[in-house]
């Protein structure tokens, strides 16, 4: 910029500059910025459209660590997450005796276990109160006669306490969690025991029609095949029964065992039926 010659600033001027040529990189002098004067007067908005919200970058961290890949196990290929294939190289370079990967190690290792513990021990106490308010329930409605309630479930006699544990107690549940978990149980047992009766009447019409043939048969050889066969099918009618019999009561509703480990995830009990 130019000053004057009493020492003041001179306006910039709007004539183009003599001698200017006009080509790649050099628009005509009209359109050119001027001096002092910004091309975009607004300026860049704070923050950008396209950052990335942390509810996202999270969402596709998950979706990172659980996605399945293949890797080399010896002389095998295995699949296995994201997650624990990283797992796995910290822990075998930990082996190898690399420092940072043996901290890492142990610090991955005291997380999970700090973690597992600290579900474990809500989820004891969430069902030890369970069990005392169902108890209680049932005892009130016992003594003031009172039916037609929702059923409780699961029932407190499902909720197995072992304070002998050598850690701080033990706690386990026996049985179906929710109303849908019993039907799903029920609609199971109908229908195994409905395919073990189905093949134990086949296996006695296979006999009965073994018996009948053999009263009609008078061949020697043909009367010793249908005896052995027979005796095959008795042996398995028997057998089948008592297989049958014992799986029925092992999925029976009620005492369809199903133990499920605590630190797993928290377990969350409703009280609708509290009055």
């Amino acid at each position: 910029m130019s000053k004057s010659r009493s020492g003041g600033s001179e306006p910039p001027s709007d004539k183009p500059e003599r001698n200017y040529e006009v080509g790649y990189g050099k628009p005509p002098a009209e359109r050119k910025f001027r001096p002092g004067r910004s091309g975009n007067p607004a300026g860049r908005p704070r923050g950008s459209k396209n950052k990335i919200k942390d509810s996202d970058i999270i969402s596709l961290v998950l979706s990172e660590a659980q996605r399945v890949i293949k890797i080399n196990d010896g002389e095998r290929s295995i699949k296995t997450p994201v997650a624990q294939a990283v797992v796995r190289s910290i822990g075998i370079n930990a082996m190898k005796g690399d420092p940072r990967s043996q901290r890492q190690f142990t610090e991955i290792l005291f997380t999970a276990e700090r973690e597992r513990a600290r579900i474990e021990r809500e989820n004891i106490s969430a069902l030890m109160d369970y069990k005392i308010r169902a108890e209680k329930e049932l005892e009130r409605r016992a003594r003031l006669g009172i039916t037609g309630l929702p059923e409780i479930i699961p029932h407190p006699d499902q909720i197995i306490l072992d304070l002998r544990n050598e850690r701080n107690g033990e706690v386990w549940i026996v049985g179906p969690l929710t109303k849908e978990e019993k039907d799903s149980s029920i609609a199971f047992y109908e229908e195994f025991r409905d395919d073990c009766r189905q093949m134990l009447q086949v296996f006695k019409n296979r006999l009965a029609v073994s018996e009948q043939a053999l009263a009609e048969e008078t061949r020697p050889a043909v009367v010793r095949r249908l005896k052995k066969a027979i005796e095959r099918d008795r042996d398995v009618i028997k057998s089948h029964k008592s297989k049958s019999e014992e799986m029925c009561e092992k999925f029976r509703p009620w005492g369809f065992i199903e133990t499920r480990d605590l630190w797993e995830e928290p377990i969350e009990l409703k009280f609708p039926w509290a009055p």
